[in-house]
Order: structure tokens, then C-alpha cells, then sequence
């Protein structure tokens, strides 16, 4: 067994569908997805690892998958993620730090969402922001489109 709980036989494989998380063949990168996802805790260590390649597909599949294990040991992981250069790795990191429900998230992603960089995808990118954080309990202020004004959502919600 190696430092992260696995065989070597079992490492083996969650290298290779961590390389297969960037194939251009859906159906492999998911069936990769989804076995990684078994492993969970053991593979957290070589996904954490793989959210730096140089792939964005990796990135951001590793990224999905990190959320669907949630381990929040990936947490400054997902920190950094949030702030990728590929908006889809950024919003996905948004939505991984969600699905670990922890509440060191949320300063972090309040200052994302004020400070964001991301020209693709910026309403939805910040759309995903605001969900975790007032799944978070910490709703967050926007302004209404047509008058300019500040909207909390917990206002929105109710008008």
C-alpha cells in the first residue's frame, strides 16, 4: 500500500483514468470520472495533483470529481481552482467548495465574486458563486440589471 491507501495495481489505475479524464472520447473521460469517484478518499491526493496539468479537461474533470468525493483536504485546492484562467474549471472549483459545505469557503468566494476576472461565462461564474454561498447560509448582494439598485437574494426570493 502507498501513502494514499492504495496498491500499486490501484494506482496504476487511478493514473489512468486520471490520463483518461482528458480524452476526447466522452464516453471514457466519464467512465473515468465515475471510477475515480469509487475510489474516493484514496484518490483525492492524484486528483488534487492533477488540477495543475496543463489539460483544462483534466482540470476541470478533476475538479467535478473532487466535489463529488468531498474531501476537505482539497479544500485550498479548490481555492485555487476557483481562480483558473478556464472559466469552466473556475466555475466548477465554485461549485466543488459548495458541495464540501465548508464555511472557510466564504471569504474566499465573496471576494471572487466582487473581484471577478473572467470575461466567458461571468454570469454564470458568478450566478454559481452566489448559489454556494447562501447554500453557505451567506446570501449575497447584486444589483438589479434595470435600476441599478442592490438586491439581496434573500429579497429576491421573496418578490
Amino acid at each position: 500500500m502507498n501513502e494514499h491507501g492504495l496498491t500499486n495495481d490501484s494506482a496504476r489505475r487511478v493514473a489512468r483514468h486520471i490520463t483518461d479524464l482528458g480524452s476526447p472520447v466522452e464516453t471514457l473521460a466519464i467512465a473515468a470520472e465515475r471510477s475515480l469517484i469509487k475510489y474516493g478518499a484514496r484518490a483525492v491526493e492524484p486528483l488534487m495533483a492533477a488540477t495543475s496539468h496543463e489539460d483544462a479537461q483534466v482540470r476541470f474533470r478533476s475538479v467535478y470529481i473532487l466535489g463529488k468525493i468531498g474531501d476537505t483536504r482539497c479544500y485550498d485546492v479548490l481555492v485555487t481552482c476557483a481562480q483558473d484562467l478556464d472559466p469552466r474549471v473556475a466555475q466548477e472549483a465554485v461549485i466543488a467548495l459548495g458541495d464540501l459545505a465548508d464555511p472557510r469557503a466564504v471569504t474566499p468566494l465573496l471576494e471572487l465574486i466582487t473581484e471577478v476576472r473572467l470575461e466567458e461565462d461571468e454570469d454564470a461564474f458568478l450566478a454559481s458563486g452566489r448559489a454556494v454561498l447562501a447554500k453557505l447560509g451567506h446570501p449575497t448582494e447584486s444589483r438589479d440589471k434595470a435600476t441599478g439598485f442592490s438586491v439581496s437574494e434573500e429579497s429576491r426570493e421573496a418578490g
